[in-house]
C-alpha cells in the first residue's frame, strides 16, 4: 500500500466512519434521554390524578358523614355532591389536556 493511498482513501473513510457511529450514538443518547423524561412526567401525572381522586373521595366521605349526623339535609347533600363531581370533572378535563401537551412535546 501506498502512502498516498493512506492518506487520501483510508484515513478520510476512517474519519466518516468515526463521525457516523458518533452520531448514531449520540442520537441514540438523545432518544433514551427523550423516554426517560417522558416516563417521569406520566409517572407524576400519574401520581397527581391518584391524589386527586383520595382527595374527590375525602371530600364525598366527608359530604357523606355530615348527611349521616343529619348536619345537612337532603337537598343540600345532593347540590354538594353534584358540584364535588363537576370540579373533578373539569379537573380531569384540565389535567387531561396537560398531559396530552406534555406527551406531544
Amino acid at each position: 500500500m501506498d502512502v498516498f493511498d493512506f492518506d487520501f482513501i483510508v484515513l478520510p473513510l476512517a474519519l466518516l466512519v468515526f463521525a457516523l457511529v458518533a452520531g448514531i450514538i449520540l442520537m441514540s443518547k438523545k432518544q433514551e434521554i427523550r423516554e426517560r423524561k417522558k416516563a417521569r412526567r406520566i409517572s407524576a401525572y400519574l401520581k397527581g390524578k391518584a391524589k386527586q381522586r383520595e382527595m374527590v373521595d375525602s371530600q364525598l366521605s366527608n359530604l357523606d358523614q355530615l348527611f349521616q349526623k343529619k348536619s345537612i339535609d337532603k337537598d343540600t347533600y345532593e347540590r354538594l355532591k353534584t358540584i364535588v363531581r363537576m370540579t373533578e370533572d373539569k379537573t380531569e378535563e384540565t389535567v387531561e389536556v396537560l398531559a396530552e401537551e406534555i406527551i406531544e412535546n
